[in-house]
């Protein structure tokens, strides 16, 4: 079935709310690698080159076939072609802000800065004629000195030597999140942002039903893959595990960034940056919310909204998943009030941040094994269906749901085949959060806010899905 998805230029106009703000002097300070970039790894990386004899992963077949991944990775992966990305102009002027003030940097070019090179090469200390290659095999698979000439064999233990066993749901969103959501060694921070690189928003479930897979999946023998791949269960781990690295990046920036604080990127980049001209929903909702309040009530307007991308459907699908719901739900409330303070105490957001991250942790480990029937599936729809106040919240929070919705649906699909899509309606959906962004010779995708985002197309269309749902003709007989 065809996925029915943000298409990819929504998705990199998503991640691209780029602020103004040029960032502190000690920037280019920031830049060195974190510890020390030289450090061997326990497990030498090999390079691609290993991977792409005609005898191994090099056959030229059909796509994603097997034998033939690095033939179908080197021609249509992203991954391949994330190193050269760093010597078009954007990248170039980039490092020139960032490293301004650090002439030995500033000499190395966006080709060898440790940062650029933690997620657009091989890492900080690969050696540097593999980081040519892009993204390569062993930055997601493991480095391959102890298992290149036996993981092929019967029997091949996929969890020692390094290996890295990507049929593993869990493990396969955690490799993703580390360079796509972020870590202590590969920040997209405000200033970064600022410079001109797209902001990380990543849900795991629309990523992978997008990405040009190099593989060839596999359902039976010794190598099944054991994570029940259902784009349900994909959906709901992603959600948990991108929230955790958020919270661990969080943690690490409140403790180790002490020049720059409150860190931008943490917030909803339309909160500061949007028009103000109407018709402008923000400007409507805030004004609805002060004629609603009581007497002597303060409105707390002029705040900026912490983790519109990543939280949001938490609270939801904790309610619609077996966790400790009560404990989950005050390690978030607590983290949400102080990040949501003018300046936030950087010693207790990190550790309640530390605090969240572990709830999380607890959630994963709870659903990682999990299987949704067509009845807990269509449960959880109705439940997502019925988050209006995500959606009012801004084009972060309607994203998430339209984006959770197209995964249910087609997990739906898959599950049940005498279901009935609605389709039509997650298309109104995408028309909606595409139609926020301007339009014509005036638009620039890469720096462009959903300025014109309107809420209540969304909202019409998650009525209808609801009425969809409860139709005695929902099914096909």
């Amino acid at each position: 079935m065809s996925r029915l998805l943000l298409p990819s230029s929504l998705i990199v106009i998503a991640g691209s709310l780029v602020a103004l703000w040029v960032g502190q002097p000690q920037a280019a300070e920031r830049l060195a690698p974190v510890g020390d970039a030289t450090k061997k790894a326990p497990f030498e990386p090999l390079g691609v080159s290993s991977c792409a004899s005609m005898a191994c992963h090099h056959g030229n077949g059909e796509r994603g076939s097997v034998g033939s991944e690095y033939s179908t990775w080197v021609a249509v992966d992203p991954h391949a072609k994330a190193y050269g990305s760093l010597y078009k102009p954007e990248s170039i002027r980039m490092h020139e802000i960032m490293a301004k003030d650090d002439k030995v940097l500033l000499e190395t070019g966006a080709h060898g800065n440790p940062l650029c090179l933690q997620c657009h090469g091989m890492g900080k200390a690969a050696p540097e004629a593999q980081h040519a290659d892009g993204v390569g095999c062993e930055r997601c698979h493991g480095n391959a000195e102890k298992w290149k000439a036996t993981h092929y064999q019967n029997g091949f233990d996929r969890t020692k030597d390094g290996f890295v066993d990507l049929r593993m749901l869990p493990v396969r969103v955690e490799t993703c999140v580390k360079c796509h959501v972020g870590d202590a060694s590969g920040d997209v921070d405000h200033d970064l942002i600022a410079a001109g690189h797209p902001r990380l928003r990543f849900e795991y479930a629309a990523y992978y039903a997008n990405y040009p897979k190099h593989w060839a999946e596999v359902t039976e023998g010794e190598k099944k893959n054991k994570s029940k791949d259902d784009e349900v269960c994909g959906w709901l781990l992603g959600q948990i595990v991108s929230a955790r690295c958020a919270a661990e990046l969080l943690a690490h920036r409140a403790t180790n960034k002490p020049d720059s604080w409150p860190e931008f990127a943490e917030f909803d980049c339309a909160a500061c940056h949007h028009g103000l001209a109407p018709p402008n929903f923000r400007n409507e909702r805030d004004l609805e919310l002060a004629k609603k309040a009581k007497p002597g009530e303060k409105i707390p307007l002029g705040r900026m909204p912490y983790g519109t991308w990543y939280n949001p459907l938490l609270p939801t699908l904790a309610g619609a998943t077996k966790i400790d719901r009560e404990k989950f739900d005050a390690s978030r409330e607590r983290l949400d009030k102080l990040m949501r303070k003018n300046v936030p105490s950087k010693a207790m957001v990190s550790t309640e941040a530390k605090t969240f991250a572990e709830e999380l942790r607890v959630w994963e480990k709870a659903v990682a094994d999990r299987s949704f029937d067509p009845t807990e599936t269509r449960a959880l729809i109705k439940v997502l269906a019925g988050r209006k106040d995500t959606v009012d919240s801004g084009w972060d929070g309607g994203t998430q749901v339209y984006l959770g919705l197209a995964a249910l649906h087609h997990g739906l699909m898959d599950l049940d085949q005498k279901q009935k899509p609605f389709r039509e309606h997650l298309l109104n959906m995408r028309k909606t959060l595409g139609d926020a962004y301007p339009k014509g010779a005036k638009a620039r995708p890469r720096y462009d806010v959903p300025s014109d985002y309107h809420p209540a197309p969304l909202t019409t269309s998650l009525k209808k899905i609801l009425e969809h749902l409860e139709s005695k003709n929902a099914t096909r007989d």
